[in-house]
């Protein structure tokens, strides 16, 4: 009897679903390194030019889930040189806005963090509160998470000039693009991130996420099947991946083995002579698979 291998990628987004009874790996700060994916974005990389330059403040924001508390974490990490248990350990006990976290090696004009993980948990009149009572310095950088409609619902109520300057940030950046006015004040909208990309850009944060999940030492293989028609039923489509799959351990030497497949399909229209009007269409599906 063949021994049940357990893929480690699909395990580790199983961990991420809200309904499950292991569901806190959804959160940044309980995940293993085990279920670690980092991958180098813009936004992180833009996060450490600022903290590293003359930011004294700067705002997080997006939709829960678009990973603002995972920049805290990375920026911990790139920053102090933590580790990532370390920088979770931070984040679950460091990182409500009130502490200062130093660097442990006393790197000299390396710049503490003040780091509040999720506004959006104080309701908004302790939010706005919290907003008006910070107090800059050139020695540190004050960073703030926040969903976007509740960061919305906070400034609209700050009377302080820090909650007027987030205001001016936050509206001009929807006409002009920029984070940032003065280089002191900076917001980082998540929403705006593209998961594929900008054209003449080479990597992706989707094309980075495939690469590393395919890159683990595994081999993929693709087959190319062709087919007369317009579609491929639902109904049919069990059937028609079953049948592959079988030919596909076969073709391998590994009947009765298990398999990772997943398929794309594209359609192309063929038209057989100069004199006919009438296009045949044909769907061209592509198999890419790995043996287990």
């Amino acid at each position: 009897m063949l021994e049940l291998k357990i893929n480690s990628h699909v395990t580790r987004m199983n961990r991420h679903l809200p309904f499950t009874t292991s569901g806190d790996q959804i959160f940044e700060e309980y995940q293993k390194d085990t279920d670690t994916l980092d991958i180098e974005t813009r936004a992180q990389s833009y996060l450490l030019h600022a903290v590293e330059s003359c930011a004294q403040l700067i705002i997080l924001t997006g939709d829960a889930g678009h990973g603002k508390t995972h920049l805290c974490r990375r920026l911990l990490e790139k920053h102090f040189s933590y580790s990532p248990s370390k920088a979770r350990e931070l984040l679950l006990n460091c990182c409500d806005g009130t502490m200062k976290i130093k660097d442990e090696n006393s790197v000299p004009n390396k710049k503490s963090l003040r780091i509040h993980k999720d506004l959006s948990e104080l309701e908004i009149s302790e939010a706005t509160k919290f907003i008006d009572g910070i107090t800059l310095d050139d020695d540190s950088v004050t960073i703030i998470c926040a969903n976007e409609g509740r960061l919305r619902a906070v400034i609209s109520q700050g009377s302080s000039d820090i909650s007027t300057g987030i205001r001016d940030v936050f509206a001009g950046s929807f006409d002009t693009g920029l984070c940032t006015l003065d280089g002191r004040l900076h917001i980082i909208n998540l929403n705006f991130q593209s998961v594929a990309g900008t054209e003449g850009e080479r990597k992706s944060i989707l094309g980075s996420a495939i690469k590393k999940w395919a890159e683990d030492g595994g081999k993929w293989r693709f087959s190319l099947v062709s087919r007369s028609g317009t579609s491929l039923p639902l109904d049919k489509l069990n059937s028609f991946l079953r049948r592959w799959s079988t030919a596909l351990l076969r073709l391998n030497g590994k009947p009765g083995g298990r398999l990772i497949l997943f398929f794309c399909s594209s359609q192309k229209h063929k038209e057989h002579s100069r004199n006919r009007s009438t296009l045949d269409r044909e769907r061209r599906i592509i198999l890419f698979y790995r043996v287990i």
